[in-house]
């Protein structure tokens, strides 16, 4: 991720979001993207771009922590050997994969990726190369067409958000919009520094933008392709900051995102005010070692383990209560609905908090808000 745009670039898209959002259709997207499970933006550990590749041992022990925790699939940002397996192993973990093409010229990568079409669910092709300059729009469109003819999969391709507003042509590319948000790097931007950043202020930010995009989308569904926000050993940026940025992310109605990212890469060296940050944007440390915000993102009553309350997570629990032995819960799910403080196994007051949020005419409340109000 290549944060810096031009300040002029900026202004325009400040002045434009008013217009934008006047002109709204307001249509409903399309769901290309299956958004019942969350989604997380993977990069391999123990991989190091041409030096180190992890082994299929080392992938697999990647997935299968992504999937114990709940995540639903992984996007993926490129098909060269060995990423190229990725998408094959993830379906054996029971995870669904959008697989990347970081360079869509790559006739090997375009090769691999149509090779891969039976074990994924969409490709994204290219992330920000053209705000680098890396390749055209005409290119791009041309690997977009030959992998969807290919393969009969949606394709799409991922910019920073504001590029989404100038560019109706790169609106029309893709089956779905996968704009890149950071408000880490736009508070950079504004020359203040990062490390202060604050995480109820991020959250609001990404949400805004990810309207901003919504807003001239038309017809097609909008998934945030990276958002996220790092810890940086040493700074005002930790993991507190992160997991609140997350759980508010998490509690705000209409926004689609992909987490970003998976395990922090050592590799990266994006610095800022508040440190080396470009290798710290992981959920998990680069050994695997969960994060706060892996813990703290279990939703009270969430049994279904989809990060949110809903009317199969009711039906899952009034079952277990009416016959736990026949119908136990998973030792992921008897955490998910357990009531915070004190830990302790799902039990009626759990079911009523459930059914409580689920009867209420707004939006469940996530995070064991609800939990903790009926203590």
């Amino acid at each position: 991720m290549l944060p810096p745009w031009p300040n002029s670039v900026r202004a325009t898209v400040g002045a434009l979001i008013g217009i934008v959002l006047t002109l709204s259709s307001g249509e409903v997207s399309a769901q290309v993207v299956d958004m019942s499970r969350p989604w997380i933006a993977y990069s391999p550990t123990h991989y190091v771009p041409g030096i180190t590749d992890p082994t299929t041992a080392q992938i697999d022990a990647d997935l299968a922590l992504l999937a114990s925790v709940g995540f639903g699939g992984v996007m993926t940002y490129g098909v060269a050997q060995p990423l190229d397996r990725i998408a094959e192993r993830a379906q054996t973990q029971g995870l669904a994969t959008i697989l990347g093409v970081w360079d869509p010229k790559s006739v090997s990568e375009l090769a691999n990726a149509i090779a891969a079409a039976d074990h994924v669910a969409g490709y994204i092709v290219g992330t920000e190369g053209l705000l680098r300059g890396d390749y055209s729009l005409s290119e791009l469109e041309a690997a977009i067409v030959q992998l969807r003819s290919a393969t009969g999969k949606p394709v799409t391709t991922s910019e920073p958000w504001f590029m989404y507003l100038e560019n109706a042509a790169l609106r029309d590319v893709g089956d779905w919009l996968a704009p890149t948000v950071h408000p880490f790097w736009d508070w950079a931007l504004e020359g203040l520094c990062a490390g202060t950043l604050d995480p109820l202020w991020a959250a609001r930010w990404t949400a805004d933008r990810y309207h901003d995009v919504a807003a001239v989308a038309g017809s097609k569904q909008v998934v945030l392709r990276e958002a996220g926000l790092p810890t940086a050993p040493g700074s005002e940026l930790d993991q507190a900051k992160q997991t609140t940025y997350f759980r508010t992310l998490l509690e705000t109605d209409n926004v689609q995102f992909t987490f970003f990212e998976a395990f922090d890469q050592t590799w990266k060296s994006e610095l800022s005010c508040a440190g080396d940050v470009g290798k710290n944007f992981g959920l998990f440390g680069s050994d695997r070692s969960p994060k706060a915000v892996i813990t703290a993102l279990a939703v009270c009553g969430d049994v279904n383990v989809n990060f949110s309350v809903d009317p199969a997570d009711a039906a899952l629990l009034r079952a277990h209560l009416a016959d736990p032995v026949s119908l136990p819960l998973s030792s992921l799910a008897t955490a998910r609905c357990t009531v915070i403080p004190p830990l302790r196994p799902c039990d009626v007051l759990d079911a009523m908090v459930l059914l409580r949020a689920l009867l209420a005419p707004l939006r469940p409340p996530g995070l064991a808000r609800a939990c903790l109000a009926a203590l």
